[in-house]
């Protein structure tokens, strides 16, 4: 074989062994559930969560204790907010069609309410859980 068939192969390999590394660690959060795969400190599992009257969607997320968390919020009714005490963090409260997001580590297990801050929303049901594994 010449030079130049062989260095094309090593490349296509080269090539494919990396589009399969980097497809493989980029698996979405929906798509581990029920692993008990413990998780690299570079991952970060990213959920999208909407607000509107009185409820959010979905209400519930799960992660493993040492997740990066990052959370986009988007208001799809209303005014609201997201909060998590447990972990101190808080999006900006937003009208209909607003976005924020906030950005944690999930440094402690155990089950934490996210809610939304607004007066009386969280009474009226505005909340969800945030489960770390």
């Amino acid at each position: 074989m010449s030079k130049f068939l062989i260095s094309t192969i090593i490349v296509i390999l080269v090539i494919a062994g990396a589009y399969v590394y980097f497809n493989n660690s980029a698996i979405a959060p929906e798509n581990t559930a029920g692993t008990n795969n413990s998780s690299s400190p570079d991952t970060v599992k990213t959920f999208n969560i909407s607000g509107q009257s009185f409820s959010f969607d979905p209400a519930e997320i799960r992660v493993k204790t040492g997740d990066r968390v990052h959370i986009n919020f988007s208001d799809t009714g209303g005014f609201h907010d997201l909060v998590i005490d447990g972990y101190n963090v808080r999006t900006e409260r937003l009208n209909t069609g607003g976005q924020g997001s906030v950005d944690f580590v999930a440094s402690t297990s155990g089950t934490f309410e996210f809610y939304c801050s607004v007066d009386g929303h969280r009474d009226s049901g505005m909340k969800g859980k945030l489960i770390v594994e």
